[in-house]
């Protein structure tokens, strides 16, 4: 229930934001889920140590803020998203070569990290482009995300594993 309720604040913070707050400042509180997202993802690839952590998010607020810049003349915007597509390309191989072989060794936290910035990186600038361009079309991406979200919590609340492997 905690996690109804507090799906639902922060979904109420975005949609106020979005409709609300200039661009900047909508970019700004979108950028603090970032932020919040690179703390966990460096907690996730092993980093321990809140310095650590701190210096990743930091990091990744600068590199934010660089892309912001970039992105108000519209120079890096493309060239991002064809960096993220191609991360994302590698990263599906690098996956599938490591759950094959288990080549552990070729991952490593340091790649993971880079890992992080290219995935949060580009998400972010996607979602700040889609509000400067179509914010009706950013909502409703939000709330495609939240429904999904939303089902697949219920569905493996109330069964777990077998309610999704009978459907």
């Amino acid at each position: 229930m905690k996690r109804v309720i507090t799906a639902i604040l922060l979904g109420m913070l975005v949609v106020g934001a979005v409709l609300g707050l200039p661009t900047a400042g909508t970019a700004a509180v979108l950028g603090g889920f970032v932020i919040i997202a690179a703390w966990e993802w460096s907690g996730l690839i092993g980093w321990t140590g809140s310095h650590r952590k701190l210096a990743y998010s930091v990091l990744l607020a600068l590199l934010a803020y660089v892309v912001w810049q970039w992105n108000e003349s519209a120079l890096l915007f493309p060239y991002l998203n064809i960096a993220a597509l191609i991360s994302w390309s590698f990263a599906a191989i690098l996956v599938i070569v490591v759950q094959r072989q288990r080549l552990h060794r070729f991952v490593g936290i340091t790649t993971n990290g880079v890992c992080g910035l290219v995935v949060l990186l580009p998400a972010w600038s996607g979602v700040v482009w889609l509000l400067e361009n179509d914010s009706a079309m950013l909502l409703i991406f939000f709330t495609l995300i939240w429904v999904t979200d939303g089902v697949a919590f219920f569905l493996g609340s109330a069964g777990g594993e077998g309610v999704l492997h009978r459907m």
